[in-house]
């Protein structure tokens, strides 16, 4: 039988040496548990990282938070029916998701159309919007319009009729020229 704890182990590195559970004084004695020496993290100061959840914000944390405000008051006069403050929320958001629809369809023109039909999609669903953040709601319906998109470009090729390139094809005469030079038309481009 094998021990498991003798098989060589090939390919990796040496197991470091276990380091001492309490810390060791200036004369190689062991320090005892309860003493401060043996912690090995820096006594607990205040004002330091552990009291970080009871500091002030940070700026960016302000500036989200007023983000946060100025889109919800927006959405609610959007809500009452004021055009302006929707206005103002695509003037806002519109270069943001033209940037996102873009890395998506890879098309200028398919991301305009993503962007304009996720707006048209907001303005009709801002009764369902549930009072999260509107940057966050809106860069999904965009997402999904831009995938959408790129569905339609894989159904539908981008040359629907490749077989009529070629010259052959001519489009039907007049009548008044009767059905015989029509077919004397049509000899000549067989030829």
């Amino acid at each position: 039988m094998i021990d498991s704890r003798r098989v060589e182990r090939r390919g990796r590195s040496r197991v470091r040496a276990r380091r001492p559970t309490g810390a060791v004084d200036l004369e190689g004695v062991a320090a005892p548990v309860d003493d401060p020496a043996r912690l090995s993290h820096a006594p607990r100061v205040p004002g330091g990282p552990a009291d970080a959840k009871n500091a002030e914000p940070s700026a960016r944390e302000r500036a989200l938070h007023l983000q946060h405000a100025r889109d919800r008051a927006l959405v609610e006069q959007a809500q009452r029916g004021d055009l302006e403050a929707f206005n103002q929320l695509v003037e806002l958001y519109q270069g943001y998701l033209f940037t996102m629809t873009y890395r998506v369809v890879n098309d200028r023109e398919s991301a305009a159309d993503a962007v304009q039909e996720a707006f048209f999609s907001a303005y009709r669903n801002l009764d369902r919007f549930r009072g999260d953040s509107f940057r966050s709601w809106l860069t999904r319906i965009a997402l999904n319009a831009a995938t959408d998109i790129l569905r339609l470009r894989k159904r539908r090729p981008a040359d629907p009729y490749p077989e009529w390139e070629d010259d052959s094809w001519q489009p039907p005469t007049d009548e008044a020229d009767g059905p015989e030079r029509a077919a004397i038309q049509r000899a000549r481009v067989r030829a």
